[in-house]
């Protein structure tokens, strides 16, 4: 008869061993499928070399030259850092970073970025050129053609001109960087040079571009810097730089593309209760407040401080004072060379309101009040419009793609498409994954960008 005690030994190591095989087999399937064994997903991270340098990252796992890509667990901050060889430069950052300066990108998602590199010249300088939108950039003397070639050396102190051509479909928006505005872009190359050239949608408006066939891309993800409550938020197309405006503060946050921390302004002379945001153009920015009344300002990448109040801004009572149930939105219809700026704003409720004035060119330098000297128009009632649709309005943007307001509820976390014209309701849009949502803008390509009062963005992209 077979020992009692060889047999219990050998049962043991069957389970020992089956044991071993499960665990391993969770280990590939684990790997196969970029998670970890706690269930952890990933994001990739791809870098694309040009030229003579070499890029890092931290946390590590970048080190391109050798290893060009990397996974990350979701939602890490991984910063990369251009180093560049000897008798080199480094140009600037492509892709899901920008510029020249740091880049820092969140891994809820694959990301990819380029750098690039130029050889270094004592007797030249370099300009690296980029282009948001659908247009191209040319230069005199020749050497940049951007679509094709976006970077080149010119010698030291060359007075450079550089054009902008808008796409069909497209116009210019304007420069930022070593040039602004959207006038002529004229640099010394006295030294290296950077310069974005901006296009935005014109021309014929898309209807079939409902705001329901949006979704999420990625989970929402919180601000850094903002001292307390986000209110309002736009992108603003020469600065390439989203601003976020705190509530009962009249500051003013700056992000880059990818959200990364750029610096803060402050707004004097106006009301605290500070609610929204709208981007007219030619570094021109509308801000509104709860006490009925709104200031354009003239935000360049310089500003930290800029007085809201007359003569420096240009200053408008839309409608009268709401108390903490007034003004919580303005959006921006940009001129063209036949119509002057519209400008919408939303009243909270008691009663909801939709109205909108155009904006006189030149500025008057004056007080321009609804009751006596701006023309204010009121073309639905907004109560009717969105009875058993919406309970309040949070804040809007105008769809320059679809000639529709796209216009937010707070208390119903939805969004709605609607013809500013009549008041008709297009398509919906309901929000989750952040509570609160305060404010909507388009960014630079297309995708609906949504902030919520405890400082979270929530971004939406079209399917």
């Amino acid at each position: 008869m077979m020992n009692l005690n060889f047999i219990k030994k050998n049962i043991y190591l069957v389970k020992i061993i089956t044991i071993i095989s499960i665990s391993i087999s969770i280990l590939i399937s684990c790997a196969e499928n970029s998670i970890d064994p706690i269930g952890q997903s990933k994001s990739n991270v791809e870098i694309t070399v040009n030229g003579m340098g070499s890029v890092t990252s931290l946390p590590a796992g970048i080190n391109c030259g050798t290893d060009c890509s990397a996974d990350f667990d979701k939602n890490t901050s991984v910063s990369l850092s251009a180093t560049a060889n000897n008798g080199n430069q480094f140009i600037g950052w492509a892709g899901d970073c920008s510029g020249t300066g740091s880049c820092i990108i969140s891994m809820e998602e694959n990301r990819s970025v380029t750098a690039t590199f130029s050889s270094l010249n004592a007797s030249q300088s370099n300009i690296a050129v980029s282009v948001v939108g659908t247009g191209s950039v040319s230069s005199s003397p020749s050497g940049i053609s951007c679509g094709t070639n976006c970077s080149a050396n010119f010698d030291k102190n060359t007075n450079l001109s550089l054009t902008a051509t808008a796409g069909n479909g497209y116009q210019f928006a304007g420069w930022s960087g070593d040039c602004n505005g959207s006038s002529s872009c004229s640099v010394s190359m006295a030294q290296n040079r950077s310069v974005t050239a901006s296009f935005s949608l014109v021309g014929n408006p898309q209807p079939n571009i409902l705001i329901e066939n949006y979704s999420p891309a990625g989970n929402a993800f919180e601000l850094d810097n903002v001292n307390d409550n986000a209110s309002g938020i736009i992108w603003h197309e020469s600065l390439q730089q989203y601003l976020v405006v705190e509530n009962n503060a009249a500051k003013i946050y700056r992000y880059d593309i990818n959200f990364n921390y750029q610096g803060k302004l402050r707004v004097n002379g106006i009301d605290d209760d500070t609610e929204g945001l709208a981007y007219i153009g030619n570094n021109k920015v509308m801000i509104v407040s709860e006490d009925g009344y709104a200031s354009k300002l003239e935000i360049n990448s310089n500003v930290t401080n800029i007085s809201g109040a007359l003569p420096t801004s240009q200053r408008y009572r839309i409608i009268e004072n709401g108390g903490n149930k007034g003004l919580e939105g303005i959006a921006a219809r940009k001129a063209t060379a036949t119509t002057p700026v519209r400008i919408y704003a939303c009243n909270e409720k008691k009663p909801m309101r939709v109205v909108y004035f155009d904006m006189p060119n030149p500025d008057p330098g004056f007080l321009l009040n609804y009751t006596n000297n701006l023309n204010v128009y009121e073309p639905w009632d907004a109560e009717v419009v969105f009875d058993d649709v919406a309970k309040d309005l949070a804040g809007m943007v105008y769809d320059e793609r679809t000639g529709h307001l796209i216009i937010l509820s707070e208390d119903s976390s939805k969004a709605m498409q609607v013809n500013p014209d009549t008041g008709e309701i297009i398509s919906e849009l309901n929000l989750s994954g952040a509570p609160q949502f305060e404010g909507v803008t388009l960014g630079p390509n297309g995708e609906l960008v949504f902030v919520s009062e405890p400082n979270y963005i929530r971004i939406y992209t079209l399917n």
